[in-house]
C-alpha cells in the first residue's frame, strides 16, 4: 500500500487505481482468518492444550 499527501491524492485523483471488490473481499477474508489464527494461538500458550470443542466455543 502506497501512503500519499491528501495534495497528491486532489492533484491525481483521476489517475489513481482502486481495488477490484473481489480482491478487496478476499483481502479481509485473509485478514480475519490470519487474525483468528494468532488469537488461537494466544490462547493456546496461555491454556496449554484445549479440547476442539473449547477451542471453536465462541
Amino acid at each position: 500500500m502506497n501512503i500519499e499527501t491528501v495534495s497528491y491524492l486532489k492533484a491525481n485523483a483521476n489517475n489513481l487505481s482502486l481495488e477490484d471488490p473481489q480482491a478487496y473481499y478476499e483481502q479481509q477474508e485473509t485478514i480475519a482468518l490470519l487474525k483468528l489464527i494468532n488469537l488461537s494461538e494466544r490462547n493456546l500458550n496461555q491454556k496449554g492444550e484445549q479440547s476442539l470443542d473449547e477451542t471453536f466455543d465462541v
